[in-house]
């Protein structure tokens, strides 16, 4: 069974209704499950993450409009941290930043790489891929506008990263590419289980949108 790295969904409609009370997935009326929503949540060092989008609302979507990034195996969530580590490194020419420690540490090494407010005034020092090597698996919701600034991140750096002669890295690039294109402006990209967030102590936690306000 592969695993799922990212989930993108076009066409979502924000649910009118009050959210449950202690399931965003149930009907507040019937109790009964809901098909087909996602709760957009955010970090709170980073809420535009979720631009074009309302934080802590439900949205709906059609089951035939979803893509899932995989990549196949078992143990293979790892290689996206790999793939984040490589894609930093060619971007910045550098990898002496990368030092053991905490998942969170891992992160703030690796995006710190690409901060530099001199060189990206445009997005306040946020370089190419910061937001998807920052909150890649951290169970936020990506909305329409980073999901489209990714698009034209992955366009101006699809070259150099052919270049790069790796055909797994390659690989991953193309279809994480594919995702954040899908939404096309109406729709969002998430990570279904935060997995690398439950232990983090990041200021981060708990995500916004979570609570009911």
């Amino acid at each position: 069974m592969p695993w799922t790295y990212l989930v993108a969904l076009t066409d979502v409609k924000k649910r009118e209704q009050p959210r449950h009370s202690n399931q965003y997935g149930l009907c507040p009326v019937t109790n009964e499950p809901l098909n087909n929503v996602v709760l957009v949540v955010a970090p709170r060092s980073y809420p535009r993450l979720a631009e074009g989008l309302e934080i802590g609302a439900v949205y709906e979507h059609e089951g035939e409009k979803e893509l899932a990034c995989c990549v196949e195996g078992r143990y293979e969530d790892f290689y996206f941290f790999e793939w984040c580590r490589v894609l930093t490194i060619i971007i910045t020419r550098s990898g002496k930043f990368i030092k053991n420690g905490t998942l969170d540490e891992w992160v703030d090494q690796v995006a710190g790489a690409l901060e530099d407010e001199q060189k990206y005034p445009e997005t306040g020092g946020r370089g190419p891929f910061w937001e998807l090597v920052r909150y890649g698996l951290r169970g936020v919701t990506f909305g329409p506008v980073v999901c489209a600034k990714l698009v034209r991140d992955f366009d101006e750096w699809e070259h150099v990263a052919k270049a790069h002669g790796d055909e797994r890295f390659y690989a991953l690039y193309c279809r994480l590419r594919e995702c954040f294109a899908y939404p096309n402006g109406s729709g969002l990209v998430y990570y279904p289980e935060p997995q690398y967030f439950r232990q983090s102590k990041s200021d981060d936690r708990p995500l916004l949108g979570i609570d009911l306000a």
